[in-house]
């Protein structure tokens, strides 16, 4: 009877302090929560409230980019490059039994000596252009009434360029110099590959305004104008942001012989994720998705550890100050408000935080494994 009273006594003891321990650790727990949320008073935001300053921007991804925004892109195979060789068929007339036929290379600026029509500036213009300009240039100079003139592309110059970096076929390629741009070396070298930044260098550039001089000469009649072709300038570098580029529908980033490109690579960008999550640390931006949101990094975390976990603090860095600021979401409000739901940064620490729900919920589990070892007690 004694041992039977000793043994129930030894496990109200126990119980009272498994009681305790549990009320101490509640207790600091909730201390530890109020004082975090002092800590941040100052810059502390809900996430139905944040100022426009603090809003994360959708993270430029590369892959998404459409390149046939860019104009000219791609580039266009008709179009006539200094040191191409072109055959010009003519024939003097639809009922000519004669026809006449040249072969010609354009010269390194830019002009074509076409027999006894005289020389022409070819450089720049599309087959189907040149072939109005010699026919324009045949009548006024007297050389033909109603000429049928036909121009096509025998030999082709070609630039020999580096493309180097983040492409899936980095290496030497041989592109043809009127198409020689930085949307031609990326096709040609494979598209971009998974992990390309936004940052491009390029050497040995020669821009579309300085390799294509427009409408040096017009007629006054409305004729066909005529493109001049300027000298290629001394090599140099030029750095392109992909993004603003194709953004902006600009292409005119043209590459001499013996230039190269390269795409930087990025690190994969990430943000970290701690609290009550089954797997806390660090966790990758997926890099096909231009908004990475709360609950999206939360699931990566392999979920909250505990089904009442609802407050989520989003430490930030404020690009105005530079001083971190904490964003506060609900993990319940999140499901159907994309306010709480908000988008992150790079950068950004997510961390689920403990409420008095949480601390009831270990305080419960704490109380269930101490009834589960009372019997142990002896």
């Amino acid at each position: 009877m004694e041992e039977t009273q000793l043994t129930d006594s030894g496990r109200r003891v126990a119980t009272r302090q498994l009681v305790a321990f549990a009320r101490s650790v509640a207790l600091v727990l909730l201390v530890a929560s109020v004082s975090g949320c002092a800590m941040f008073r100052e810059n502390h935001y809900m996430a139905s409230h944040l100022p426009d300053q603090l809003a994360a921007l959708p993270v430029s991804n590369p892959q998404l980019l459409n390149f046939a925004e860019m104009v000219g892109s791609p580039s266009d195979s008709q179009m006539i490059g200094k040191l191409d060789v072109l055959e010009v068929n003519l024939l003097p007339s639809l009922n000519s039994r004669e026809a006449f036929r040249y072969t010609v290379r354009v010269q390194d600026d830019g002009t074509a000596n076409l027999s006894e029509i005289g020389t022409l500036q070819l450089a720049g213009l599309k087959l189907v252009e040149a072939e109005a300009v010699i026919t324009q240039a045949s009548i006024e100079r007297g050389m033909y009434r109603a000429p049928h003139i036909t121009v096509t592309m025998k030999e082709r110059k070609v630039n020999k360029i580096l493309v180097s970096g983040a492409v899936k076929k980095p290496g030497w390629y041989e592109i043809p110099a009127a198409e020689c741009n930085l949307i031609s070396a990326i096709f040609y070298a494979g598209n971009l590959a998974p992990d390309a930044g936004t940052n491009v260098d390029i050497q040995n550039v020669v821009t579309r305004d300085e390799l294509l001089n427009e409408s040096i000469a017009s007629n006054p009649a409305g004729g066909v104008a005529q493109a001049g072709y300027a000298q290629t300038r001394a090599p140099r570098q030029a750095s392109v942001d992909l993004i603003s580029a194709v953004k902006e529908g600009r292409d005119g980033y043209f590459i001499a012989d013996g230039g190269s490109v390269h795409i930087e690579r990025r690190n994969p960008d990430a943000i970290y994720v701690d609290g009550l999550v089954k797997k806390s640390g660090r966790q990758i931006f997926p890099l096909d998705d231009e908004e990475f949101r709360l609950l999206e990094a939360i699931a990566l975390a392999g979920g909250p550890s505990t089904q009442v976990a609802d407050k989520v603090f989003i430490q930030r860095a404020s690009p105005a100050s530079g001083q971190p600021a904490v964003i506060q979401a609900s993990i319940r409000k999140a499901k159907h408000d994309e306010a709480h739901n908000l988008l992150l940064a790079p950068g950004d620490y997510v961390s689920i935080e403990h409420t008095p729900a949480t601390v009831m919920m270990e305080i419960l589990q704490m109380v269930r494994v101490g009834a589960s070892l009372n019997p142990l007690i002896p």
